[in-house]
């Protein structure tokens, strides 16, 4: 009885080992199958210009159609698509899983495509591989991508929002110029060459943060831009861009074609700005440059035309060609310049009819220094100042008469020589006159001063009756008695 049992058990395993055995050879064969037929499956294109290039380009086994094993094969996709304006998405190129690169003008000019997704395989992007592809709205870049080629994505001017993956490693010049309609941009931690002038003429650009782990580059606490890290140098900015009192350099093209950048503070730690830095920003209307601002660059703020006033100040040295060339908008250029030099050729071209203000006795230098010259009205700054006069006497400054028992603000010349006229009432003399709180009476002659003044001094004039000197008794009126008192003193007596 145990051996029949003991046999039982030995055939019920034996069967139950065969069963098995067979169930992994078809469930193994089901997924080879299954992996064919995957494999083999025909991919489902949504546009019908897109699925006829393929076809025609890859299609192996000339079925008509073009399985995924075919889209996998293919290596490169060349210039297939370039300049077709017909095609509208090419969400399938995500299956071309062989592609390490995109070439140069690849969908260059494809003016109705609206959605792409790269393969994962895709690690660059070449020169103009996207160029004036006006229409395209979305964009899914390979997580492996690791550079981007100059002009990329020119003129995408529908493009708002692209995901910059970890991993990307430089961006070349003018990528992304003219996606006019591109909002924001985060730059990933392990970018390390950015060409400045990768993001110019992104008109609605007012978002720009970099991954606090670059050590390459920084954006400060919510400066809204792309500093260098090694120079302090701001490379990349936008509308909304707070200058930080880090950077000393603002590169070339740092804020290109921005309209709707309206104010920029340079703040006083910024020594140089480059070339068209700020040119093409047509909605400025206040700037207020950095005092410590040594040299201005070429077309600088060329055709920045609301801006109405420009301050030049004293610490600049060079002032390169047509850096305000266009700004017609432009009313006073304010020179705090003492050291007067030539700036480069038609540097204030076309600024209407702007007046240029100087500091008074340097007039004649500046009207015969180029490209000041080219100004037709050059006057002497005008400086605010504050005159204090009592009610005996009045005072005129530079040709203007100003009332007595009065406070005024008065517009005067800075920095130059400024000449008062002191008409004291009847009876009444000059006492004294204090400038920014110095004695300078003794410099008065015939009742005149001629004074160095500057924008903010302050003048007080005091005038007082000239008969109270006679009033020796002190008892408010001139008479006998004084008369009397003086004789006395005379005599000795």
């Amino acid at each position: 009885m145990g051996h029949r049992a003991c046999f039982y058990h030995i055939t019920i395993s034996s069967i139950m080992k065969a069963r098995l055995y067979s169930f992994l050879i078809v469930v193994l064969i089901s997924m080879m199958s299954a992996y064919a037929q995957t494999n083999d499956e025909i991919i489902v294109f949504a546009d019908a210009t897109v699925k006829s290039l393929c076809v025609t380009n890859w299609d192996s086994d000339g079925d008509g159609e073009l399985s995924y094993a075919e889209a996998q094969a293919v290596k490169s996709i060349g210039t297939v698509f370039s300049s077709n304006e017909t095609i509208t998405s090419f969400d399938e190129l995500q299956y071309f899983s062989s592609i390490s690169s995109l070439s140069m003008d690849a969908f260059y000019y494809c003016t109705h495509l609206k959605s792409i997704v790269l393969p994962a395989s895709v690690k660059s992007i070449g020169k103009y591989a996207f160029s004036w592809c006006s229409n395209l709205q979305q964009i899914v870049l390979s997580d492996a991508l690791e550079s981007i080629a100059s002009m990329a994505f020119y003129n995408c001017s529908s493009l708002s929002e692209i995901h910059l993956p970890a991993g990307l490693k430089s961006i070349g010049s003018e990528a992304f110029l003219n996606c006019e309609e591109l909002v924001s941009v985060d730059i990933p931690s392990t970018v390390s060459s950015i060409n400045g002038n990768c993001f110019a003429s992104c008109y609605n650009l007012n978002s720009i943060q970099v991954d606090p782990s670059n050590s390459n580059y920084y954006s400060g606490d919510g400066c809204n831009a792309v500093i260098e890290r090694k120079t302090n140098t701001l490379i990349i900015g936008c509308q909304s861009t707070v200058i930080p009192s880090t950077v000393v350099r603002i590169e070339e093209d740092a804020f290109t074609d921005c309209p709707l950048l309206t104010s920029i503070v340079i703040p006083n730690s910024v020594t140089s700005i480059g070339g068209w830095a700020f040119s093409g920003c047509t909605g400025l209307t206040d700037l207020k440059l950095s005092d410590s601002l040594q040299e201005l660059g070429p077309y600088a703020f060329a055709y920045c035309t609301t801006l109405k006033t420009v301050e030049i100040p004293q610490s600049v040295t060079v002032i390169e060609e047509h850096a305000f060339d266009g700004c017609y908008g432009l009313k006073s250029v304010i020179s705090r310049l003492t050291d007067v030099f030539a700036t480069g050729s038609s540097a204030f071209l076309n600024c209407g009819n702007a007046k240029l203000y100087v500091q008074g006795d340097l007039i004649d230098q500046y009207q015969s220094t180029a490209d000041w010259k080219r100004f037709k009205n050059i006057e002497a700054i005008p400086a605010t100042i504050m005159l204090s006069c009592n009610d005996k006497g009045s005072v005129s400054v530079n040709g203007g008469e100003v009332m007595s028992t009065t406070i005024v603000e008065l517009v005067a010349m800075d920095g130059a020589i400024n000449s008062f006229v002191f008409i004291p009432n009847e009876d009444c003399q000059l006492e004294q006159v204090l400038v920014d709180g110095n004695d300078v009476t003794s410099q008065v002659t015939n009742n005149t001063l001629n004074v160095v003044l500057n924008d903010g001094s302050k003048v007080l004039v005091s005038f007082r009756d000239a008969r109270v000197d006679m009033d020796v008794n002190h008892d408010g009126s001139v008479n006998i008695s004084d008369v009397v008192t003086l004789v006395n003193y005379i005599l000795g007596n």
